[in-house]
């Protein structure tokens, strides 16, 4: 069941992303004042504050105390947060388009790996050290994913600053 809701998202989050893709070919590029839109919208937001308290939370958890079940729920309330009160103030333009996909694929990519953390401790608790082991390796490349998305994404907020 978990393995089908994981699959389902990643496949809603890649029809999106297409689809974004196949519209920012019809996008302008960013003027100055549209990117001072998207700074305010940012920094108007406590966004950059919650989304470091989730990382040091990530990085500090106790599996065994239940954190990552915490965890999920914040990251899914930031998500909410971030296409609803934040993405839904940038300006139509390309840069725009690309800051709110890449911080909304991270913030997917960090749920996803909270997620498979989770059922690898469980799996391991009920002693299937296969299963857990396979999920570990899925939490290992989804993490990897989450760090090369945090990258483009301060990347991208850069890019526009500049």
């Amino acid at each position: 069941m978990f393995k089908r809701l994981v699959v389902l998202a990643i496949l809603v989050a890649l029809t999106f992303s297409t689809i974004q893709a196949q519209n920012n070919e019809d996008l302008a590029a960013c003027t100055e004042d549209e990117i001072t839109e998207i700074a305010v919208a940012v920094s108007a937001s406590d966004f950059g504050d919650d989304y470091s308290a989730l990382v040091s939370k990530f990085e500090d958890m106790d599996i065994e105390g239940g954190d990552l079940l915490d965890l999920s729920a914040d990251v899914s309330e930031l998500q909410e947060t971030w296409w609803s009160e934040i993405v839904s103030d940038f300006p139509d333009c390309v840069i725009a388009q690309k800051i709110a996909l890449t911080g909304g694929r991270m913030m997917d990519e960090l749920l996803i790996s909270v997620s498979i953390g989770q059922v690898a401790y469980n799996e391991e608790q009920t002693g299937s050290r296969a299963k857990s082991a396979k999920l570990l390796k899925r939490f290992q490349y989804h993490i990897a994913q989450w760090t090369g998305l945090q990258t483009e994404f301060l990347a991208l907020i850069n890019e526009a600053m500049d």
